[in-house]
């Protein structure tokens, strides 16, 4: 294996890819090769979707699951998240929507169910023309 890697001119870090899950790995066929290996042993040559490989398993670990404790803020936060995330398109569709129908900013943002606020002049770091930052803009 580590012949045929030198031959090829591969460096260690094109031919070890660490501690890897079976979940992690986007070829199935590879996937399972690799997970019906015992340690230090080479695969025969295995044809996945983007071609042959050979594999060696260095090291295995089983597997764990983490307590939920662990994990719980994480998910929440994830959570979170995507929900947030799955908000602001569905108040952004609302707003193409609507101005899309002819309707302007303004409009558009009653109808979504927003408060519009009309700001004269602000630069990108948030500060007017008297150099003096703007208040009641969003965060960020």
């Amino acid at each position: 294996f580590e012949d045929l890697a030198k031959e090829r001119n591969l460096s260690a870090t094109d031919v070890d890819l660490g501690l890897v899950a079976k979940s992690a790995i986007i070829d199935s066929a590879i996937g399972d090769a690799a997970f019906a290996l015992a340690a230090n042993e080479v695969s025969q040559p295995v044809q996945g979707r983007f071609g042959v490989a050979l594999l060696k398993v260095s090291k295995i670990e089983p597997g764990t699951t983490p307590a939920y404790e662990l994990v719980a803020p994480k998910l929440k936060r994830d959570l979170a998240v995507e929900r947030a995330k799955a908000s602001i398109s569905d108040l952004y569709n609302k707003m193409e929507d609507e101005r899309g129908g002819g309707a302007n900013v303004l409009e558009a943002a009653q109808k979504a169910g927003l408060k519009a606020i009309t700001i004269d002049a602000v630069d990108r770091s948030g500060r007017g023309p008297n150099g003096q930052p703007v208040t009641g803009l969003p965060q960020g």
